[in-house]
């Protein structure tokens, strides 16, 4: 077993944040500061990967139900999502995962694990800036990033307490409820409380069991997708104290909740395998922070848990429970930021963290019975360390880091599974890399940008522990974990150039990652009576190409115009998308070929709105359906039909603290569906009001 070390169980008790040194970061232009690239506050511009940035105001006037729908409209990411909100999202050529514990692209909490195996139960409550870190990170995080990090940043009030509420409602039943308060109540002891609400089609007035599901949201193009409906609702609480003008403590805890969230099923299917979930997660850490002459120590502990319960149903009746699950994350952060001098700053530091998977299912009349995964734990120690030095009167920008994980996984004795014998396997690995800034000018107009990395996940368990036996038909097969699998490995290069100016920047990121000792399955044995399998890492995958990003003030051209007028745009282009698998290489899938995300925003006085656009061109995926009518009958890639789906935000500022506005979300009601067979809604359109103080 992999042990902590002491000095982590003595500092238990007084742990921060990875975001790090607070104070300072509020008081930057959260503009041009990013938190994720190396767990400190940083110039944006400074940083050699790429990092896009959804700021409070980009939340605000999106509209959206759950954590991808806001990734997917205002950045270029890769999408799998179903009805009801299960989701994952891709980066730099990793296909989207929509669960587990062991996925390409890290999800964060204010730095810390989110502890969700889904996007779509990441509580959303309180949440004000989103970072989205593309290229291998695990030099810095570990475990996941590999395609890149998405940071979720929550709110940190000081000063006079302010807040607000907002409510909306529209079609398909839909309510949208928030609010939030945050500031300080004493010099020493500041706070932030949050709640959000989202449900469509409620309608409980006949108690669960006996609830008739006939509502639900309408495709484009008119047609009714029964049972889609859903509530949610998430909170959010902070509560921060100055034990001295260097040091600080924090509190953080966020909640959610979804009742009766239902799945249709795939629409080949009709009405005869939909479900329906309730999901319950919360996650809480304690902090500390603080400034020791040229160093900026910080410390935190967390611990997650996401349950949930999966129910069978049919034409609108509930049958039977399914299965529940249980997956929590505790852990453990050490941090330092250390200025040795003007030119120098180190920053090293230390993670422990433990992750669970607990597991039931059941049959039709209710008895339990073994679940299909086993239950598993997963142990890391990683220690990290990157060094940054600036040259040329700060006009070249150097760092290099690294981390070593030590990981110990552990296929756990698991009820109602007399097939598994329990194991474990222990591993290690080490990742480096490598970042340049160089701003050609004095005026830092122009930038250059270029980084390396390698980004790792570690194998499940089933795949190095244990040993697994089922009957299949008249067959013994059995499943042996191997021990001496390596984790999949990625390696990220990029290079760039982009352009600032008074009124506009662009910035134009060729990038490649290669993927090695992807996991597969081989046959030892197989026979009539027998057929034996392990795991081994075989295959490889590679993916090439373009990220772009544009920003114009258009109002610099037009001094007339009462207000501000800004267009932006991202966009993300594969010349390569490919993998090896033994029957030859194929297209990687769920990873378009081309992407763009562009909006134009107006802010004036009394009136604003937005109004943004996501094409998406050139995603494959394999075919499932029923019938497998996408691909004419054959099993095998189809494309998805190229889609631009539009949105609008209208607002109206009464007076400084009231508004009323118009959110229209799909405005041409495209039929488009983001996982094939499970199309979305078709237009939606709200109505609002909200009050600031």
């Amino acid at each position: 077993m992999i042990k902590a070390p002491v000095l982590l169980v003595v500092t238990a008790s007084c742990l921060a944040p990875v975001v790090a040194n607070a104070d300072a970061s509020s008081a930057a232009d959260l503009d041009t500061v990013v938190v994720t690239p190396n767990r400190i506050a940083t110039e944006r511009r400074e940083v050699a990967a790429n990092v896009e940035v959804i700021d409070l105001e980009e939340l605000t006037q999106t509209p959206a139900m759950f954590a991808t729908d806001f990734l997917k409209k205002s950045t270029s990411v890769d999408v799998i999502q179903y009805p009801g909100g299960r989701s994952g999202v891709g980066l730099r050529g990793f296909r989207p995962e929509f669960s587990g514990t062991n996925q390409r692209v890290l999800i964060l909490i204010d730095g810390r694990p989110a502890g969700i195996t889904s996007l779509g139960n990441l509580p959303m409550a309180g949440v004000e800036r989103v970072e989205v870190l593309k290229g291998s990170a695990s030099a810095v995080y570990g475990s996941s990033a590999m395609g890149g990090v998405i940071n979720f940043i929550t709110r940190d009030s000081r000063g006079s307490v302010s807040g607000g509420f907002g409510i909306a409602a529209g079609s398909y039943d839909t309510l949208r409820a928030d609010a939030h308060a945050g500031g300080s109540l004493t010099p020493n002891l500041d706070f932030d409380v949050a709640f959000d609400e989202r449900s469509q089609f409620d309608d409980y007035d006949l108690g669960r069991q006996s609830r008739r599901f006939e509502d639900g949201f309408r495709q484009g193009g008119g047609v009714r997708r029964p049972f889609t409906g859903f509530e949610t609702r998430s909170g959010y609480a902070r509560f921060g104290y100055r034990l001295s003008p260097e040091w600080r403590v924090d509190a953080r805890g966020q909640v959610l909740r979804g009742n009766d969230v239902e799945s249709p099923g795939a629409e080949s299917d009709g009405q005869l395998n939909q479900g329906l979930s309730d999901v319950d997660a919360f996650g809480l850490d304690l902090s500390l922070t603080g400034t020791m002459g040229n160093h900026q120590p910080l410390a935190r502990a967390y611990t997650t848990r996401e349950a949930y319960d999966s129910h069978k149903a049919a034409e609108g009746q509930l049958l039977y429970n399914d299965s529940n699950r249980d997956t929590r994350f505790h852990g453990l952060q050490l941090r330092d930021a250390w200025s040795l001098n003007e030119r120098w700053l180190w920053v090293y530091g230390l993670d422990y963290e433990e992750v669970s998977n607990t597991s039931r299912r059941y049959d039709t009349e209710g008895q339990r019975q073994g679940p299909y995964s086993p239950d598993d734990e997963r142990e890391t120690l990683g220690v990290y360390s990157e060094l940054t030095s600036k040259w040329l009167d700060d006009r070249l920008i150097v760092n290099l880091g690294a981390r070593y994980d030590e990981i110990e996984n552990k296929a756990r004795s698991t009820p109602h599974r007399e097939d598994l014998i329990p194991g474990s396997s222990r591993f290690d690995t080490f990742n480096p890399r490598v970042g340049v800034v160089f701003f050609p000018e004095q005026e830092r107009r122009w930038r250059l940008h270029a980084s390396a990395g390698r980004g790792f996940v570690a194998p499940l368990t089933r795949e190095t522990s244990g040993r697994t036996e089922e009957i299949v038909g008249q067959r013994l097969q059995i499943a042996y974990g191997n021990p001496d699998l390596d984790p999949e490995t990625s390696t990220t290069y990029d290079f760039g150039v982009g352009y600032q100016a008074e009124a506009w920047d662009a910035d134009l990121t060729w990038f490649l990652t290669r993927v090695k000792d992807k996991i597969e399955t081989v046959i030892l044995t197989s026979t009539d009576d027998l057929r034996e399998t392990t795991y081994v890492n075989a295959s490889r995958a590679r993916a090439e190409g373009f990220e772009a990003t544009l920003g114009i003030d258009l109002d610099y051209w037009l001094p007339r115009l009462p207000g501000s007028l800004r267009f932006t745009t991202t966009s993300t282009y594969y010349m390569e998308r490919e993998q090896d698998l033994p029957d030859g290489r194929e297209p990687l899938r769920n990873v378009a070929r081309f992407k763009i995300n562009a909006a134009l925003d107006y802010e004036g006085s009394r009136f604003g709105a937005r109004l943004a656009a996501r094409h998406v061109d050139g995603m494959l995926d394999s075919d499932y359906s029923s019938g497998r009518y996408f691909s004419d009958r054959q099993d095998r890639l189809f494309e998805f039909d190229s889609t631009t789906l539009v949105d609008a935000d209208l607002r109206w500022y009464i007076t400084p603290h009231h508004t009323v506005g118009v959110q229209v979300e799909n405005l041409f009601n495209r039929y488009y569906y983001e996982k094939g067979d499970y199309p979305g809604p078709g237009r939606l359109v709200l109505a609002n009001y909200r009050y600031d103080f």
